[in-house]
C-alpha cells in the first residue's frame, strides 16, 4: 500500500520499539558527538585560557626587579624630615638625617633611583637639628641669665 506523494509505509521504525544498544550513548555522553553546553572537548583549551608552561603573545613573564626595591627609604626620611619641622623636632630629625643619608648612598650604589628625595630628608633634617640645638642653648642662656638676674650677681 503507497501513500500519496510516493513514500512508502514499510520504511518508517516503530517509534515505540526499544533502541538498539549500539543507538544508545554511554551515560554522559551527548548523541551525535555534540558536547554539552559549557564544556570544552578534551583537547583544545578553553577561550582565554592559556595552558601550563605557555606564555600567551604580547605579554612577559612577571619579573621583580629587586634592584629598585630601597625607594622607600627616601620617602621614609622625607616624612620624617616633615615632621620633624612640623612637630616633633629633633626625635624625627635624628632619624631623618641617618635614612636619608642611607638613602643616598643607596643612590649612588645604583640600587634607588630617588636619591635627590634622600638628600631633600638629610637637609632638612640637618636644620631641624641646627635649629633645635639653636633653640636649646637660647632657652639655656634666658633661663640662666634670670636666675642670675634674680639672684642680684647677673652683670645687666
Amino acid at each position: 500500500m503507497s501513500v500519496p506523494g510516493g513514500f512508502g509505509t514499510g520504511s518508517l521504525p516503530d517509534p515505540y520499539a526499544t533502541p538498539s544498544p549500539s543507538a544508545v550513548p554511554p551515560p554522559g555522553q551527548q548523541p551525535y558527538g555534540q558536547q554539552p553546553y559549557g564544556q570544552v572537548p578534551y583537547g583544545q583549551q578553553p577561550y582565554g585560557q592559556v595552558p601550563y608552561g605557555q606564555q600567551p603573545y604580547g605579554q612577559y613573564p612577571y619579573v621583580v626587579d629587586v634592584s629598585r626595591e630601597q625607594n622607600s627609604l627616601a620617602v621614609t626620611a622625607l616624612i620624617l624630615a616633615i615632621l620633624s619641622f612640623v612637630a616633633f623636632g629633633p626625635f624625627t630629625a635624628v632619624p631623618a638625617v641617618i635614612i636619608g643619608a642611607r638613602s643616598r648612598r643607596m643612590a649612588n650604589e645604583g640600587r634607588a633611583d630617588n636619591g635627590s628625595l634622600g638628600t631633600l630628608a638629610m637637609w632638612i633634617g640637618i636644620v631641624v637639628l641646627a635649629v633645635s640645638v639653636v633653640a636649646v642653648l637660647g632657652i639655656l642662656w634666658f633661663v640662666l641669665s634670670a636666675v642670675s638676674f634674680s639672684s642680684g650677681t647677673g652683670s645687666f
